[in-house]
C-alpha cells in the first residue's frame, strides 16, 4: 500500500490507521506468551531472538521491562504498531492520523488485538470509570470522523494519537525509532 499511496498523491478515501499496544498477544501460543513467563524466562526469550544476536536485549528490555506485558508490547511494536506508523508516515502529504490503544482488558492487563475494534462497536467491558472515559474517547474519535471526514485531535505537528483514558495528541512514538534504527521495522513486521 505504501508504494501505490505514494504515486497518488490525492488519496481518494479518507483514511485513520492504528492499533493497540498488544495487538501481537496470541492467547494460543502458551509457549512465547505464558502468563507465568518470569524476568529471567523473558531476558532469555529476548535474549536468544534476533534482538540478543543484533546485541540489543539490555537496551530493548530497558525500554519495555521485563513483565508479560512489556515483552508482549516489545513483539507487537517491531511486527505490527510500528509497521502501520512507518506506513501513515508514508503519506506525508496526507498526514494520516495513527492511534495506538493502550485501555488494557481481560484477565492479563493487555490492549489486546482487538480491544480498540471492541470499544468502537461497543462491546468493550467498561465495568470501571477509566474503561468508561477510554471507551467515550474512542468512540467520539471515531464518530466524529466518520461524520466529518477528519479526526479532530490531529494536527500537521501531532499525528500520533495515545488514546488511554483519553485521546493524548503527540508528535511521535518514539519506540518505534528506536526499531526503524537498528533495522527491525519494516524488516520484521507482519504486516
Amino acid at each position: 500500500p505504501q508504494e501505490v499511496w505514494k504515486s497518488d498523491l490525492k488519496l481518494s478515501s479518507k483514511l485513520v490507521i492504528g492499533t493497540t499496544i498488544h495487538a501481537s498477544y496470541d492467547g494460543s501460543k502458551k509457549s512465547i506468551f505464558n502468563a507465568n513467563l518470569t524476568a529471567d524466562e523473558i531476558t532469555k526469550l529476548v535474549g536468544e531472538s534476533k534482538i540478543g544476536q543484533k546485541n540489543l536485549t539490555e537496551e530493548a528490555l530497558e525500554i519495555y521491562g521485563v513483565t508479560l506485558e512489556g515483552y508482549v508490547r516489545m513483539i507487537s511494536d517491531i511486527r505490527v504498531v510500528c509497521p502501520l506508523l512507518v506506513l501513515a508516515r508514508s503519506q506525508e502529504n496526507e498526514n494520516i492520523p495513527f492511534y495506538i490503544a493502550s485501555q488494557t482488558q481481560g484477565d492479563l492487563n493487555l490492549a489486546d488485538v482487538d480491544s480498540d475494534v471492541l470499544a468502537i462497536l461497543g462491546r468493550y467491558n467498561s465495568n470501571n470509570p477509566a474503561k468508561r472515559r477510554y471507551l467515550d474517547a474512542i468512540r467520539q474519535l471515531f464518530f466524529y470522523f466518520v461524520s466529518h471526514g477528519r479526526v479532530n485531535h490531529v494536527s500537521s505537528l501531532n499525528h500520533v494519537l495515545n488514546i488511554h483514558e483519553d485521546v493524548i495528541p503527540s508528535r511521535d512514538y518514539a519506540n518505534c525509532d528506536f526499531w526503524i534504527k537498528n533495522d527491525f521495522v519494516p524488516r520484521y513486521a507482519a504486516v
